[in-house]
């Protein structure tokens, strides 16, 4: 599927700050980089027509792994029975994304208000999906997962909350 003559998903830069595309590309995979998260999301992307179950619980790992790691290097005790929703909860907090944070003077306060509570409810739901329709839990062999659309769905969705939390954690660093 294409809008505007280019295709939805497909490998392209995503991030705004190219600046530590240079400074750090020697990284290793296993620490938090544009790299790595790219290497996720084109994975992601990679399985939304083959196996939509795991592009859709793949989406939920990237969250977390995102939460996980920003909230480590920042020295914060990560409890191991934390879901999803709390883990981001707890980075917004880190991170001053919470709206209780955002100071009235600042222009629109009540529209970034509502868009950040949204990325509360668009984790909930990516939680859900994975829960119902992702990989992660046995099912049944007759059991009809969703399709390609739906996993389009989560990965857009994960893939923006994945690169806003990233850019934010450098700006805040």
């Amino acid at each position: 599927m294409k809008i505007s003559g280019r295709p939805i998903f497909s490998a392209r830069q995503k991030f705004s700050t190219d600046h530590y595309l240079t400074t750090r590309n020697a990284e290793i995979v296993n620490v938090l980089s544009e790299s790595y998260i790219t290497q996720k999301i084109n994975r992601m992307e990679a399985s939304i027509d083959s196996d939509p179950g795991l592009a859709i619980g793949t989406s939920k790992e990237l969250i977390e792994t995102m939460c996980i790691t920003i909230l480590k290097k920042r020295n914060i005790e990560v409890d191991k029975a934390w879901d999803a929703p709390r883990l981001l909860k707890e980075t917004a907090k880190v991170l001053k994304l919470t709206p209780k944070e955002i100071p009235d003077a600042v222009a629109a306060a009540q529209t970034i208000r509502s868009v950040l509570g949204g990325l509360f409810t668009v984790v909930h739901g990516i939680c859900e999906l994975r829960n119902n329709y992702g990989t992660g839990h046995g099912r049944e062999a007759k059991f009809k997962g969703l399709t390609s659309r739906h996993a389009k769905l989560a990965v857009g969705a994960a893939s923006t909350l994945a690169i806003f939390l990233f850019e934010t954690h450098e700006i805040r660093e």
